[in-house]
């Protein structure tokens, strides 16, 4: 990284930001890492886990934000009538993120899916649009989950954690736009419980 950060510098590309170490064995090492090289401190600039909803103490106060840079949105592959639900189970790992691992993204991969049917994990996302030679694609309950989120809740915003909670059987997410001071509460029941 330090290697690509000096390439980066020398060809004008010093606002390019670097998460790392997105790696999903042994998700948190970066955080050692950051804590040993104080050079890699200063050109890391997100730390970002794949597949985790737990954050260690010592990466809650590494410094840096933290983001689940590649979560599962877990919509095609489940119903709405499992237990849990298929759309109840993605809101719930959705609020998990931010209120129990004190994540500040959630991002999906994918949330558009173009995968042919035989290909492993082709049933990871939002949005299938595996046959783009017709035109079709399907908009699954994911997409309408996801929006639940983003039609209320801003970049920006700040979750605040004094007014969101995740316990059995209940869980909530509530956000406030700094600058104006409106407020969006998620709310949700664990099912299956």
């Amino acid at each position: 990284m330090k290697f690509f950060r000096n390439k980066l510098n020398e060809n004008r590309f010093d606002e390019v930001k670097f998460i790392a170490a997105d790696a999903v064995s042994n998700p948190w090492r970066i955080i050692t890492l950051l804590n040993s090289d104080k050079e890699l401190q200063k050109i890391i600039d997100v730390v970002g886990v794949h597949y985790t909803l737990k954050s260690p103490v010592k990466a809650l106060y590494c410094g840096k934000p933290i983001w689940h840079s590649e979560a599962w949105p877990l919509m095609w592959s489940k119903s709405w009538k499992e237990v849990p639900p298929g759309g109840l189970d993605f809101a719930k790992t959705i609020i998990e993120t931010f209120v129990k691992a004190k994540m500040q993204a959630y991002i999906m991969n994918p949330f558009v899916e173009a995968y042919y049917p035989v290909v492993p994990y082709n049933t990871k996302g939002c949005l299938i649009a595996n046959t783009p030679w017709c035109g079709h694609c399907e908009i699954t309950n994911g997409v309408w989950i996801v929006a639940h989120f983003t039609q209320f809740i801003k970049p920006g915003w700040k979750i605040l954690d004094k007014a969101s909670m995740f316990s059995k059987p209940f869980y909530c997410l509530t956000a406030c736009d700094p600058t104006s001071q409106n407020y969006c509460k998620s709310l949700g029941e664990i099912a299956g419980i």
